[in-house]
C-alpha cells in the first residue's frame, strides 16, 4: 500500500507523525529547562517549536504560552527599575523613609550596573552610617571620594553621617593628614 504524498493530507503521513514526535521530544526538553530556571534556553526552545509545528496547532500555541511565560520570568518585576539611575533613585527614596535595608539593596542594583560611580557610592554609604554601620559606610565612601574628591567635603556637612562622625576610619577619610591628601 502507498503513502500519499501531497504537502496536506487529510490524516498523518509517516514524516507528519515523525516531525510531531520530535516536537514532544523538544517540548519536553524545553519544560526541563524551563522547571530549571533557564528562561532564556527554554523561551528560544519553545518558540522554535512553535515557529516549526504550524501544522501541530496545539502543539504550537502551548509552545509559544510557555515561551511567554518565560519571558515573564526573564523580565524585571512589574515596578522594578531596570536602569542604574532609577535604581539609585528608587535607593534615596527608601534612604529618606528609613528604609535603610531596601536602600541599601537598591543601591546595590544600581552599583551592579555602575560600580564606580561616587554618586551611587555615597549615597550606599550614608545608608550604611545610618544604619550605624561604620565598615561599610566608610569602604564605600572612601571609593566615592577616590572618583570625586569633593564628595569629602558634602560627607562633613551630611547629616546622615552623624551615627559614625565618631569613627576613626571616618574621621581619617574626610580630615586627611597632609601626606594623605
Amino acid at each position: 500500500m502507498a503513502t500519499k504524498k501531497t504537502k496536506r493530507a487529510p490524516g498523518k503521513t509517516a514524516a507528519q507523525s515523525d516531525a510531531y514526535d520530535s516536537a514532544l521530544k523538544e517540548f519536553g526538553k524545553a519544560s526541563k529547562l524551563l522547571q530549571k530556571g533557564d528562561y532564556a534556553t527554554a523561551r528560544e526552545a519553545f518558540l522554535a517549536i512553535a515557529a516549526g509545528s504550524p501544522e501541530e496547532r496545539e502543539l504550537a500555541q502551548r509552545a509559544g504560552a510557555y515561551a511567554t511565560i518565560c519571558e515573564n520570568r526573564l523580565a524585571p518585576a512589574a515596578g522594578e527599575p531596570s536602569t542604574a539611575d532609577d535604581w539609585y533613585y528608587l535607593g534615596v527614596m527608601n534612604s529618606n523613609r528609613r528604609n535603610h535595608d531596601e536602600a541599601i539593596r537598591c543601591l546595590g542594583n544600581a552599583l551592579k550596573q555602575d560600580p564606580t560611580s561616587p554618586k551611587y557610592l555615597f549615597a550606599r554609604a550614608s545608608a550604611f552610617s545610618m544604619q550605624g554601620n561604620a565598615q561599610l559606610a566608610v569602604a564605600d565612601l572612601r571609593q566615592a571620594v577616590l572618583g570625586d574628591p569633593a564628595i569629602r567635603f558634602q560627607a562633613v556637612n551630611d547629616s546622615d553621617f552623624e551615627p559614625i562622625r565618631d569613627d576613626a576610619g571616618f574621621i581619617d577619610l574626610i580630615e586627611p593628614t597632609p601626606a594623605e591628601g
